[in-house]
């Protein structure tokens, strides 16, 4: 989670302590429930033309009006029980929460407008993160005193190249395999304990409807982030450089197919993609997870995140989240 400035910092640095109470109480909530990418909303219904309308309102109740714009629909109802919480304690203060299907496009539009909100979540590793924080525009919170309360390791993680800190991390979380236990124990089938037996498994459920390997293609992150999980794995296991070798991709001096990591992941991103659902390119990842919850997909690689929406589609679905270890052996999806 982040700040802006745009020339505001004392009056943001007055609401500082806003946005780590809501990003370490959020911590304890955890992932809440799960809010559909279509629907999902603030206690205002919020729609890019009250995101807008809205970003500097507030002055005549005479509260302290916030905007917390955050692009994860899965987080919406768990971020409303901590601002609820934090209005609770904190009356004169008013936090607006805003969820919109693109985000981080309406985000970029609004900050080339200079509507700044105050608060929004982001994610540091994309290039338009770094640009914001080179250009002044996101508020520095290194030093601050509130820093003093985060795990000393978190904040270590969260410094950039310079040492400097713009953002929080709001959770830690993983990625792996979800398995139907469900169809696993109709058709007598194991649980894969191997990237082959996971193959394995799929041969033997391709000819079954429900029996497909689901991919949310029509939302892009979805499949870099798969690969990049797996070119991870792939990377520890072997021990090679990983940033060397794409350091010399792009400097001419290697060529992505002359090297065994990215070639066996391509190979593996492409073979379960022979066990996919019909669609896979016109599947959203909230309808990804709504198809698996309802029993349409045996199984599916996604993080931690998936878990509330499926549970909200189906409370009593029995499923499976096997980790991406890092190390070869027995448990180990992924080689």
């Amino acid at each position: 989670m982040v700040e802006l400035t745009n020339g505001r910092k004392d009056g943001f640095m007055k609401k500082a302590g806003i946005m780590i109470i809501l990003l370490l109480t959020a911590g304890l909530l955890g992932c809440g429930n799960a809010a559909d990418m279509e629907t999902a909303g603030g206690k205002n219904g919020n729609t890019e033309a009250t995101a807008a309308e809205t970003a500097d309102s507030g002055g005549s109740t005479g509260k302290v009006h916030v905007e917390f714009l955050q692009g994860k629909p899965e987080s919406v109802d768990a971020y409303e029980k901590v601002i609820n919480l934090f209005e609770q304690e904190n009356p004169d203060i008013d936090v607006e929460q805003v969820n919109l299907p693109d985000t981080y496009t309406v985000l970029t539009t609004r900050l080339s407008s200079e509507e700044y909100p105050d608060l929004f979540n982001h994610f540091p590793l994309r290039p338009d993160f770094e640009v914001l924080a080179q250009s002044g525009q996101i508020l520095e919170l290194t030093g601050d005193d509130y820093l003093n309360h985060v795990n000393p390791s978190i904040l270590e993680m969260s410094k950039t190249e310079e040492g400097k800190i713009y953002a929080l991390p709001l959770t830690i979380n993983t990625m792996g395999v979800y398995l139907n236990k469900e169809l696993l124990d109709a058709y007598g089938l194991p649980i894969p304990e191997t990237y082959e037996e996971l193959i394995a498994l799929l041969e033997k459920t391709a000819d079954k409807e429900d029996g497909k390997f689901l991919f949310a293609c029509k939302d892009t992150w979805t499949l870099w982030q798969m690969m990049d999980r797996l070119l991870g794995q792939l990377y520890m296991n072997s021990g090679n450089d990983f940033a060397a070798d794409f350091a010399a991709i792009g400097s001419g001096e290697k060529r992505a197919e002359d090297i065994p990591e990215i070639v066996r992941a391509a190979q593996q991103m492409l073979e379960l993609f022979s066990f996919s659902q019909e669609d896979p390119f016109g599947t959203s990842f909230p309808q990804m997870c709504d198809d698996f919850a309802n029993g349409r997909g045996i199984a599916f690689f996604q993080g931690t995140w998936a878990y509330p929406n499926i549970k909200k589609v189906n409370p009593d679905l029995e499923f499976l989240f096997i980790l991406c270890r890092q190390k070869k052996g027995k448990n180990h999806i992924f080689l």
